[in-house]
Order: C-alpha cells, then structure tokens, then sequence
C-alpha cells in the first residue's frame, strides 16, 4: 500500500510539473488544481481525474512541445540574483541553451554581470518581473553590460531577432553602453534602460570596428520603457551610411535625464511617437540625417534644462524630403537645417508651449517650413537666422504659414503667409515700460498698462535688436 501510494504521489509530481497543476495536500489526501478560463477548480485525486484528456483543451500538445514552450529559468542554471554573487557565466550558460523562439525568464533579483552577449539564435525572448535587474559588475569589458553576438564577434551581418521584455539594465555608471543592437526586427518593451556612461541603447548599422554592416536593421521596436540617466545619449542609433537602420518603431517611452534624449544618425521610415522627453542638457531629439517617411507626432518634449531651451534640432535632409512633425506639445526651439535642396519641414497641429517654443530655420532656404494650424506662445514664433540661430535680417530662409496663432499676453495674433527675415511676424506685448530684454522687429508695439493723463499710449521699435530702438507714440490728453 505505501509503495503505491509513493508511486501515485510521484505521477501526481510529474503531472504538476508538465502541465502546469498545482499540487497541495489537506489532512491525507492530495488535490490537483488547475486553471479553467478564469475559475480555479480544485479536484480531489480519484481514478476519474488523473489523466482526463478533456481537461487539457481540444488540441493538447504533445509532451516534447510541452517542454519545449515552458521558459528556461536563469535560476535552473545556478543564477543567484542576490545582488552579490558574479552571476555571469549560468546566465550566459542559459542563453546559449536556448533554442529558436524559447525563452529565459528572470526571476525578480538583483543579477550582477560583467558582460552578457546575446546568442545568434532566432526570436528568442528575455523577460522577467517587474524587479528584475541585470546589473554591471566591475568585471570584464566596460564597452556594454548586454551586445548582440554579430557586434561582439566584428561580423558585417544583422544578428537574429529577440525580445527583452520587462526586464531593467544598470551598467551602474561602469559601462560605457548599457545595451548594444546589431539586430532586426527585434523588441525592446516594458524595459528599463540606465546609468550608462555613455549611451543607454545603442542600435548601430556599424561594425565593432565601424565599418557599415552589409544587411539592413529593419523593424526593430522600443516600445513602452523607461531610458534614463546615461551620461550622453538615452538612445542613440548609429548608422554612418545613412541606409541600413530603416522602418524605426520608437513609441510610448519615458526618456530622461542625459546630455541628449534620443540621437538618430539617420531616419528612413522612422515613427517617433508619443514619447515624453525631459531633463536634458542639450536636444530632447536630435536627428542628424531625416530621410524619406519620418514622422514625429504626438510627443511632449520639455526641452533642455540649459538655456537657450531646445528641444528638436534636425541638423540635415535627403534631397527632396519632408520630415512630418504633427501635435506635439513643445517647450523650446526647433531647429531646422539641410546642405540639400527641395526639404520640407511639415509642422501641423503643434503646440509651442511658453516663449520659447520657436522653429528656427538656418541662414539658406534649403528647407522650407510649412506650419499648418501650429499655435504658438511666442513673441516671434518663426526666426530666420544665422549659424548661430540668433536673428538675422539678412537670412533667406522662409516659413509658409496658414491658420496658425501666436499669442503672448493674451495678444493673439492670426498668421498666414510667407514669412522671411524681410517679412517677419511683428510683436504686440504689453507693459508699463518700453521692453529691455528680448528680440524685436521693426514695428513691434509695446503697449503701456499704466496709463496716465499726460502720457504715452506705449512704445514702437524702431529698429530691430535685442531689444532693439524703441520710441514712445500716442500723447494721451492732459
């Protein structure tokens, strides 16, 4: 009798092991439970039970299959996650077990490593729990805490997909580069990227080396995660030749606290969406190439905590190329500039938050901005400047306006047309005295708010500066 019963125990065992029951003991017997849609059942053992096909759905995989979709525990590799012991070698023992779309999962725990490299093999898939963190030790190579194999092995080809999800990556100050791509169509979601020396995520179309990479880095996605705290780039995509990071999918982010938020070398097929930028010395973005069929749209950028505010600076385009920038809410410039020809800036629906959310086009009128329906906060919403984006009557760049608005002390100003530093958007403010700081065009008018008998209906500039000549206008009657 004991011996059957050790042997019902054991299949019992096997059986909660394979198919995901649970086993639990009240008094002497056992029950097995299990999850019907959302109901748990608890089902007392009995001959009727075990083994009744019916409750593993109408399509029960086979056993091998069943083993093969349950993840690989870092832990079942002797991985600690104590936040102490160099866990390096069981996780890497791990991930080079997996086979093509499984999985290793990471229980929640602090896993200290020196450098991880992430296996050639296809669509597998890193996740953990919400406090599960991968952290850099002060062992090994200080270039990255996580690389794709391809980078790390110098080879000219993309590496295979996978996914990391849930899962937060420290190189704790010690690493220059948090996590390194050389991958397509790879997923980054629900992760937390930080405390790189250099860059948080990089994802480069270049070599270990530098040399370009033959294959392109199509479709890879960063999506919902929080990049924060890397001394200089959050995110920064490295692509010299300018063609092979294509059709970018970066959406739903927290990006803080960097010299630069995001740094694109290049933007083919680029969508930049509904991120939130802040906390950042120079650019929340700064595109150094905008291709064909970039868009930015719906984002919040706060701006650089440095003044002058910037937010957006796209420093060059494809020839004949537009770079759409639609319902973002903006605090700072937007700078614009191109050495190529036929470029368009398509700036629709935009917010400009506060004075200091101004485009700024460079000196030439390569680019062209068309804003469409953008409202502004703004003295002077639209500056034509030098290469050192400060106002100048001699620039040739131009804005093509229609149904825009700027307002500033509740002064709103309707704006369509064409507007040059020959032809500029003229300044309404109010104040008891004529203005002291600022830039102004000729025309602008200072009205006075404390008006008396005897005095002045306000100021007119005169000539353009900062502040500019201003002269009073208007006698009031004694």
């Amino acid at each position: 009798m004991e011996r059957r019963n050790f042997l019902l125990h054991l299949l019992l065992l096997i059986l909660a092991f394979f198919f995901g029951f649970s086993l639990r003991k009240e008094g002497g017997n056992f029950y097995l439970d299990w999850f019907n849609g959302n109901q748990t059942k608890n089902n007392k053992y009995d001959s009727q039970t075990i083994g009744d096909i019916s409750k593993l759905g109408d399509k029960p995989l086979s056993l091998t299959q069943t083993i093969i979709d349950r993840a690989v525990n870092v832990k079942d590799f002797g991985a600690s996650g104590d936040g102490n012991t160099n866990d390096t070698l069981p996780i890497q023992a791990a991930l080079n077990a997996l086979e093509p779309g499984q999985k290793l999962f990471f229980p929640s725990g602090i896993y200290m490593v020196s450098n991880l490299v992430l296996p050639n093999t296809k669509n597998i898939k890193l996740e953990g729990n919400v406090d599960s963190v991968i952290k850099k030790n002060i062992k090994g190579n200080r270039e990255y805490l996580m690389a794709s194999f391809n980078y790390v092995k110098n080879i000219p080809y993309a590496s295979e997909p996978f996914q990391l999800i849930d899962v937060k990556l420290d190189g704790g100050y010690i690493c220059d580069n948090v996590l390194i791509i050389q991958s397509w169509n790879t997923l980054l979601e629900k992760c937390e990227i930080r405390n790189g020396l250099k860059n948080g995520i990089i994802i480069t179309a270049n070599t270990k080396t530098g040399k370009p990479i033959k294959t392109t880095l199509v479709n890879n996605r960063i999506r919902g995660c929080s990049i924060h705290d890397n001394k200089e780039n959050n995110i920064n995509i490295m692509d010299t030749s300018k063609g092979k990071v294509t059709d970018l999918f970066i959406t739903e982010n927290l990006v803080y606290r960097a010299k630069v938020g995001v740094k694109l070398d290049t933007s083919a097929g680029t969508i930049f969406a509904m991120n939130h930028l802040y906390g950042h010395n120079d650019y929340d973005l700064k595109i150094l190439f905008s291709s064909f069929g970039s868009q930015v749209v719906n984002n919040y950028f706060e701006g650089s905590i440095i003044s002058p505010k910037k937010s957006v600076y796209i420093k060059n385009f494809a020839q004949n190329s537009s770079c759409i920038f639609s319902t973002n809410n903006v605090t700072g410039d937007v700078r614009v500039f191109s050495k190529n020809s036929n470029c368009f800036l398509l700036s629709t629906a935009n917010h400009f938050r506060t004075e200091n959310g101004v485009i700024k086009n460079n000196w030439n009128d390569n680019v062209i901005v068309k804003s469409t329906g953008d409202s502004f906060e703004s003295r002077q919403p639209f500056l034509a400047v030098d290469k050192k984006w400060n106002y100048n009557s001699a620039s040739i760049s131009k804005f093509i306006v229609t149904g825009s608005t700027t307002s500033y002390y509740k002064d709103i100003r309707n704006i369509t047309g064409v507007v040059s530093a020959q032809n500029p958007i003229l300044s309404t403010v109010y104040a008891n005295s004529q203005p002291t700081t600022g830039s102004y065009s000729k025309g602008s008018i200072c009205y006075n708010t404390i008006p008396v008998a005897g005095g002045t209906i306000g100021w007119i500039c005169v000539k353009e500066g900062s502040p500019g000549e201003w002269k009073s206008f208007g006698s009031i009657s004694s």
